[in-house]
């Protein structure tokens, strides 16, 4: 074992579980989506829409090979690539509602995704998305320390004779330890403010704000989710991901949408994904944890609603920090975080023993004081 292995070593019985469990059998078993090369960047996103995944890999149809990888933070970044190009985008509220022209701004869309603008092009234009595999007999003890050093989120897995036969991901692996909760549930008892896992700092936008303004927001600062707060008092009402963007590209740019406020824009998007409650008001509180909450809690709340990342409350609506599926996969393989992992369930296990036990030192402490002050007194006296 190499020594960032041995940094990222994980807990018994997490590690027995994931070294004795194949990458092949966490797979989600969807059918595996390939991209042409020379596929147009517009219709390759409706593609990885309609397929309801993020990322694909996009094979060379000349050669055979696979070039690399496409997912929305490329094609946020080449449409924001696009615009800058034109001179034509400001991040200002007023800038940006001084053009009124639609057919002016879709010639400055289709600048950066232009219908024979080739997916090969956008491949990890971000720089978030590179083309790793991995085999399907590999373990996933082998695969969440690839994600972990590697700082991946996703890889394509090779089944036999080196066969694409899909992607897995970091959410893949979540579900995987939530199908197993109750073998390394003890590991899982800790807060995330126990574990340290508040230091991520939150990126926020007022409401009021373009869409068009968090889609750039994001694409600067290389982050796939922002929290939408209320301009006034900073309240957390709800959020926006690049993922949710993929309506704006997949249904033809959607004009009216990226000039809407993103926190109407982001209401329509649950409403698609229907993920609101049954007054119809944005459910944000399922997309937020507490740092009081149980790792176990943030874990099911993740696969509850197939995010990638939970926001952190203070107060009950402030948000100060976000959680990702890679801080869990971190905390688990960290050896300082492993130390809280094993010994605070174990003092959950036996707190009754030690409070015994505190109760007799107490007790021990005390005769030996009073003897001791007995002996002073006779030797005084």
């Amino acid at each position: 074992m190499s020594e960032t292995e041995k940094k990222r070593d994980f807990p018994e019985p997490l590690a027995g579980l994931m070294n004795s469990t194949s990458v092949g059998e966490i797979m989600s078993g969807r059918k595996p989506v390939i991209l042409d090369s020379e596929m147009s960047t517009v219709a390759a996103t409706s593609t990885l829409a309609k397929a309801g995944i993020s990322s694909a890999p996009i094979k060379d149809a000349k050669t055979g090979l696979f070039v690399g990888m496409l997912d929305y933070n490329d094609v946020a970044h080449l449409l924001i690539a696009g615009l800058r190009a034109r001179r034509s985008f400001d991040s200002s509220r007023n800038s940006f509602e001084s053009s009124s022209s639609d057919d002016a701004l879709r010639t400055v869309l289709e600048s950066g995704l232009s219908p024979s603008m080739p997916a090969r092009l956008a491949s990890d234009l971000s720089k978030m998305n590179p083309l790793v595999h991995i085999s399907d007999t590999a373990s996933v003890l082998e695969l969440t320390r690839l994600f972990i050093d590697k700082d991946l989120h996703r890889v394509c897995v090779l089944g036999g004779e080196n066969t694409f036969i899909g992607v897995v991901s970091q959410s893949d692996v979540l579900k995987f330890l939530n199908s197993r909760e109750a073998v390394i549930k003890p590991l899982l008892q800790p807060t995330v403010k126990e574990l340290g896992l508040m230091h991520r700092p939150v990126v926020t936008i007022p409401a009021d704000r373009h869409v068009l303004e968090a889609l750039e927001l994001m694409v600067n600062l290389k982050v796939s989710s922002v929290a939408v707060v209320d301009e006034t008092d900073g309240d957390l009402l709800t959020a926006i991901t690049l993922t949710d963007c993929k309506k704006l590209i997949s249904r033809g740019h959607k004009l009216a949408e990226m000039r809407m406020d993103v926190r109407e824009f982001a209401a329509r998007v649950r409403t698609d994904n229907a993920v609101e409650n049954d007054r119809g008001s944005d459910t944000f509180p399922f997309f937020a944890v507490h740092g009081s909450t149980k790792l176990e809690h943030v874990i099911k709340k993740l696969v509850a609603v197939r995010a990638h990342r939970l926001f952190i409350l203070h107060g009950g609506t402030k948000p100060v920090g976000v959680i990702a599926i890679s801080d869990i996969l971190s905390c688990l393989a960290s050896k300082k975080r492993r130390n809280c992992l094993v010994f605070y369930p174990l003092f959950l296990q036996y707190r009754s023993d030690f409070f015994f036990l505190d109760a007799f030192l107490i007790f021990f402490i005390n005769v030996l004081s009073s003897s001791f002050l007995i002996s002073s007194f006779s030797y005084l006296a």
